[in-house]
C-alpha cells in the first residue's frame, strides 16, 4: 500500500512493485484482489494501468487495511463479539479481561494509525 500511496496519484503496476519490495506477483494478485474488494485501491488495464489508492492515503486507516487482508484483529478467539465462539472458561476465565483490554488497545492503535503513518505520500484520490 506505501508503494501504490507514493506512486503520486498515478497508477502503479503490481511488477513494478513486486520487484521493489522483492515480493512474488501472484501473492500481490492476491492482496490487490482483497483490498480492491474493499474499495482501498482501484484498478486500470492497458499499458500505463496498474492501481491507484481508491480515496486519500490519510482516510485508509492501518485497521481499513488489516481487515481487508486478515479480517478484523483479534487476539484471541474468546474476546470481542464473536458470538460462534464458546470457551468452557467462558464465565471464569481469569485472564478474558487482560485480553479483551490488550485486544482493544491494538484495535484502536491501527485505527488511529493511517497509510500516511507508515510512510504513504499524503495524497488526493484522482
Amino acid at each position: 500500500m506505501t508503494q501504490i500511496a507514493n506512486a503520486n496519484g498515478e497508477f502503479i503496476s503490481l511488477h513494478t512493485i513486486a520487484r521493489r519490495e522483492n515480493l512474488s506477483f501472484g501473492y500481490l494478485e492476491e492482496l490487490a484482489g482483497q483490498l480492491r474488494r474493499h474499495r482501498l485501491i482501484v484498478a486500470a488495464r492497458g499499458a500505463r494501468g496498474g492501481y491507484k489508492l481508491a480515496k486519500p492515503s490519510e482516510k485508509i486507516s492501518i485497521s481499513d487495511i488489516v481487515a481487508a487482508l486478515e479480517g478484523h484483529t483479534k487476539t484471541l478467539a474468546c474476546v470481542g463479539n464473536n458470538s460462534n465462539y464458546r470457551c468452557p472458561m467462558q464465565l471464569r476465565c481469569p485472564s478474558k479481561f487482560v485480553w479483551q483490554k490488550l485486544n482493544d488497545q491494538i484495535n484502536k492503535t491501527l485505527s488511529s494509525m493511517t497509510l500516511v503513518d507508515l510512510g504513504g505520500a499524503k495524497l488526493k484520490a484522482k
